[in-house]
C-alpha cells in the first residue's frame, strides 16, 4: 500500500513534531586494551496533534522556529470511568484519549529508557516504568494497554506516559495510536547509524538470549538475513530512522528530490542549547514547573562487549551505515524539520548533530584515543 495514497495517512498526519537536541547519553566503549567513554549527543523529536497541512522548504540552512497551536491535555473525566466502560473483551470501546498524554517511541538504543526515567522524575508526570508497553504493535492487545494505563498510573490531574522503542516501525501501531490517542505528544530518539548499530549489536550479544551472526553478515533487511535468534532486529536496515518518520505523513513524499532518500519499498509502504531544549520540552509537554537539569547516567562497563565497529574488518559495514546516515540526515534536515507542524529546538545544534551522520564517527573516536593521556 502506497504511503502517499494510504487511507490511514491522514490520521497519522495529525501528529505534528518538535525536534530538540539536548540529550546527552553516555555510551561506554571497551577496546581490546583499554576503555574510554564517549558522549553521543542524541537529537530528540517529539510530536503533538494538529490538523495542519504539510509543507516543505528546501533551504538547508533555514530552520522552522514558528509556534503551533497545541490542544490542551485531555483531562481525566469525573467521575473516573470504570475499565468496563472502556474495553469489551479485546476491543477498545470507550474514549481513552485522556489516559495517555505523552509517549517515548522509537528507536532501540536511542535513549528511550533514559527519557522515560527523566520524565518520570517530574512531579507533574507519571510514566509506566514496569517495562516497555508495545501492545499496539501486536494484534488483539489494544485492550491490554488500556488496562495497564488504568492500573499502572495514578488518577487525578497528572500527565501520563509510556515508552515503546519499536512503535514507529509498526504501521498498525501508529494507526491505532492515532485512533485512540490523537492528542498525545510523542518523543523520538535517533542516533548516528554507525554508533547505533555497534551499541545495539553489543547489547543483544550481552543479553545472552541470542546467538547473533557476525556483524559483517547483518547488512540488509533483518527478515532476509535469518531467524530472529540469529538477527534479533540488528541489521543495517534498522538504521533507516527516516523511513518510520516519513510514515507520520508530515511531508508529501511526491517530489523526486525528496524520494531520492528512500528505497523503493519505503516509497510504497504505507550549552545554551541545553537550556533552550529543556524550556521547549516543558512547553511541549505543557507542564508548569521546570525540569531538573539532565544528568548523564553512568553505565556499567561490560568485559563481554562483542565488537569495536572501528576495527578494519567492519569497514564495509560502516560504509553501508554511513550511506544510510547521509540519506537520513539530508531528508530530516531538508524536509522533515521544515514540514508544517514541526518545530525545532536549538536548530543550529540539531543541524550540526545530524550533519555528523554523513561522516564516519571512527575518525573522531581514533582522534580521541590518540590524544588521551597514557595510563
Amino acid at each position: 500500500m502506497s504511503l502517499r495514497n494510504s487511507p490511514s495517512r491522514g490520521r497519522i498526519h495529525s501528529l505534528a513534531v518538535i525536534a530538540t537536541a539536548f540529550i546527552f547519553v553516555l555510551h561506554m566503549y571497551v577496546g581490546v586494551y583499554e576503555s574510554a567513554s564517549f558522549y553521543q549527543q542524541i537529537p530528540m523529536i517529539g510530536t503533538w496533534s494538529t490538523e495542519s497541512k504539510s509543507r516543505v522548504e528546501t533551504d538547508d540552512t533555514k530552520r522552522a522556529t514558528r509556534k503551533h497551536s497545541m490542544r490542551e491535555i485531555v483531562p481525566e473525566p469525573v467521575p473516573r470511568p470504570l475499565i468496563e466502560t472502556l474495553v469489551t473483551g479485546q476491543n477498545v470501546t470507550g474514549d481513552v484519549a485522556w489516559l495517555l498524554n505523552m509517549a517515548v517511541l522509537g528507536f532501540s538504543k536511542c535513549g528511550t529508557s533514559f527519557m522515560m526515567r527523566y520524565l518520570g522524575r517530574h512531579e507533574e508526570i507519571a510514566m509506566l516504568t514496569d517495562g516497555e508497553h508495545c501492545e499496539l504493535t501486536r494484534r488483539n492487545e489494544d485492550s491490554a494497554l488500556i488496562k495497564s494505563l488504568m492500573d499502572g498510573l495514578p488518577s487525578g490531574k497528572i500527565a501520563r506516559g509510556l515508552k515503546c522503542p519499536i512503535h514507529l516501525e509498526s504501521p498498525r501501531a501508529m494507526q491505532s495510536f492515532s485512533r485512540y490517542f490523537p492528542n498525545t505528544k510523542i518523543i523520538v530518539g535517533v542516533r548516528h547509524p554507525v554508533l547505533w548499530f555497534e551499541s545495539f549489536y553489543n547489547y543483544r550479544h550481552r543479553d545472552g538470549k541470542t546467538q547473533l551472526l557476525p556483524a559483517q553478515e547483518l547488512i540488509g533487511k533483518c527478515a532476509d538475513l535469518g531467524p530472529f535468534e540469529k538477527v534479533a532486529s540488528v541489521c543495517t536496515e534498522g538504521a533507516k530512522f527516516h523511513e518510520p518518520l516519513a510514515r507520520l505523513g508530515k511531508t508529501n513524499m511526491q517530489s523526486t528530490d525528496e524520494r531520492q532518500y528512500f528505497s523503493a519499498d519505503a516509497q510504497n509502504v504505507s550549552d545554551t542549547d541545553a537550556f533552550s531544549g529543556m524550556k521547549d520540552l516543558r512547553n511541549f509537554l505543557q507542564v508548569t514547573k521546570p525540569f531538573q537539569p539532565m544528568v548523564v547516567e553512568p553505565k556499567r562497563l561490560h568485559d563481554g562487549t562483542r565488537i569495536d565497529i572501528c576495527d578494519p574488518e567492519y569497514n564495509h559495514l560502516r560504509e553501508v551505515l554511513v550511506d544510510t546516515g547521509v540519506k537520513a540526515s539530508r531528508w530530516i534536515r531538508r524536509f522533515f524539520v521544515h514540514a508544517e507542524g514541526v518545530t525545532v529546538s536549538s536548530p543550529k545544534f540539531l543541524d550540526q548533530v545530524l550533519a555528523k551522520w554523513e561522516e564516519d564517527p571512527c575518525e573522531e573516536r581514533r582522534a580521541e584515543k590518540s590524544s588521551a593521556p597514557s595510563p
